[in-house]
């Protein structure tokens, strides 16, 4: 990590009033995650944050889903999925960030499903509408932005559903346009306004938030740290690519 992305450790931060930062649970706090680093921008992303938890059975429908399909209950897997749908249907009021983000978590579901299924045509596109209900609750709350993560994860599951599918040079192409998301030379993502989200514009963001805990500090290693995300990258290419029966000089 350079001198220019160094960020400070401190004793446990707090919000005003709140002491150590615990305003959603102790459970809650031990993981950190792109909602818990949501709740710590301010008030706003903690009153986003808290009213996103108090849906936490329906978006368990999601979890329920992905374990069924997981164990070759695709069936119940999807009709659990559905019940997911017309759960996150009926809510009224919920902030529209709040939805396209629950669809997020719909689509990127979905598409392992069609994964499962073989239809690789409809996981390609569950991927990609995952990606557009990322940009989406970012552009309405741009709080949410460590949620532009999820894009590379899907830019490398549509690179797997390419593999599946045997079409090779969409799969190069699309682990090519990986590496250059974890190398800061893609974007993430970019917003309808135009503004584009980087793996570095995560460090301002982080920086926003300090002082910052050790346990803080270590959970966001593997987003800032670039030889630690490339190396991340690097292992999963290199299993994506054996499996696939390729050569293994994929830069």
């Amino acid at each position: 990590m350079s001198s220019a992305t160094v960020i400070s450790a401190s004793p446990p931060t707090a919000l005003p009033g709140s002491g150590p930062f615990k305003p959603l649970g102790a459970e809650f706090a031990r993981y950190y995650g792109w909602l818990y680093f949501t709740a710590r921008t301010g008030a706003e992303g903690l009153a986003w944050a808290t009213e996103y938890r108090s849906h936490r059975e329906i978006l368990e429908l999601t979890n329920h889903a992905l374990d069924m399909m997981r164990g070759g209950q695709l069936g119940k897997g999807w009709g659990q999925l559905e019940d997911y749908r017309n759960a996150i249907n009926s809510l009224v009021g919920i902030p529209n960030s709040m939805r396209a983000e629950m669809y997020r978590r719909y689509h990127a579901a979905a598409g392992y499903y069609y994964y499962c299924v073989e239809d690789y045509e409809l996981a390609h596109r569950a991927m990609c509408l995952a990606h557009e209900k990322t940009v989406e609750a970012i552009h309405e709350s741009r709080f949410l932005v460590m949620l532009a993560i999820r894009c590379q994860e899907y830019c490398v599951h549509r690179a797997r559903i390419a593999r599946k599918h045997r079409r090779w040079s969409q799969m190069h192409e699309l682990i090519g346009l990986g590496w250059a998301m974890n190398t800061n030379q893609a974007p993430l993502c970019q917003l309808p306004d135009g503004y584009t989200i980087f793996f570095s514009t995560l460090i301002p963001f982080f920086h926003s938030l300090e002082p910052l805990t050790e346990e803080e500090l270590m959970a966001i290693h593997r987003w800032i740290d670039d030889s630690e995300r490339d190396q991340i990258f690097d292992r999963f290419v290199r299993l994506l690519i054996r499996r696939a029966g390729a050569g293994l000089d994929w830069r």
